[in-house]
């Protein structure tokens, strides 16, 4: 893995995860089974099915939703958004189509804001789908989002 200057990082790229379930652990083993070294993103917020069998039983675990994790340490590039990963930091909301809770965007939203504290030329927050036509996630308004959070503290573009 390389090392990310943090002087170059200027977007959260916003991901989801394009499933119903999941946790650090599953995006560790669907990135590794792609030939990554590990989970692309540097954080990972969870819904309330942590594992696919919680998802398929209809068991949701509520104290899961909207977790925060470290994927990839911030320490290291990205594997997230071809061509872009040494100016961008990832987070990925686990869910698909918009389907997300109350909890994981307020937790998303602290995790962009704790973000810009920490890299001063992060610029603002974008989503992958910004990056390709090939992509929707993390299939919510960005626009949308940044409104949102800039009541939580958010005061970047």
């Amino acid at each position: 893995m390389l090392l990310l200057n943090p002087e170059n990082v200027k977007w959260v790229v916003l991901h989801c995860s394009a499933s119903h379930y999941g946790d650090v652990e599953t995006i560790e083993s669907w990135h590794k089974e792609r030939g990554w070294s590990g989970c692309g993103y540097h954080w990972v917020i969870t819904n309330c099915y942590p594992k696919a069998e919680n998802y398929k039983l209809k068991q949701p675990s509520l104290d899961h939703d909207g977790l925060i994790h470290p994927g990839r340490s911030e320490k290291f590039t990205g594997a997230h958004v071809r061509g872009h990963n040494y100016e961008t930091i990832g987070v990925v909301i686990i869910g698909a189509g918009g389907e997300f809770s109350s909890r994981q965007l307020v937790s998303t939203a602290k995790v962009c804001n704790d973000i810009f504290a920490r890299f001063e030329n992060c610029i603002g927050i974008k989503g992958h789908y910004e990056f390709t036509d090939k992509k929707t996630c993390p299939e919510i308004d960005i626009e949308w989002f940044k409104s949102f959070i800039l009541p939580l503290g958010m005061d970047h573009e």
